[in-house]
């Protein structure tokens, strides 16, 4: 038996899982997010942290980096040969945006439903902001 739901995440919800990944969960395999695209009739100062609201409205986005893993690996207590790489067609380069997180949500439901319950719990951490980004930039767990 199969059993679906439709579930409603609040905008606060999703931002404070995207700061969780954001700010402490991805930090192992992306080192910045210094590029973003602001929608037309929008301005950057529009928003207190651009890099928490742009990637959650319409036409916004921030690119997000993908480190080498050989890179730095010492400055984060990584041991290169743990860390999952796959090439990157992107050039390290991915745009994640409001498409893509919503997208990262339904695949965090469906094949990560601990995690996803966290979220409904309101008792996520950086764990599960990492997978909520991998999620919507790659459509599943490459880093682990």
């Amino acid at each position: 038996m199969k059993v679906s739901t439709e579930v409603e995440i609040d905008a606060q919800t999703m931002e404070d899982v995207l700061c969780c990944g954001l700010e402490g969960g991805i930090q192992y395999w992306s080192p910045w997010m210094q590029e973003c695209k602001v929608p037309k009739g929008k301005a950057l100062s529009d928003f207190e942290f651009w890099h928490l609201g742009l990637p959650l409205v319409k036409g916004g986005s921030i690119i997000i980096a993908v480190r080498d893993p050989w890179e730095d690996s010492d400055e984060y207590g990584i041991d290169p040969k743990e860390v999952k790489y796959v090439h990157d067609p992107d050039n390290g380069k991915h745009e994640l945006d409001l498409a893509g997180i919503e997208r990262g949500f339904q695949l965090m439901a469906d094949n990560h439903p601990h995690q996803f319950g966290l979220i409904m719990q309101d008792n996520y951490d950086a764990w599960t902001g990492d997978l909520l980004i991998q999620l919507a930039l790659f459509g599943k767990e490459i880093f682990g």
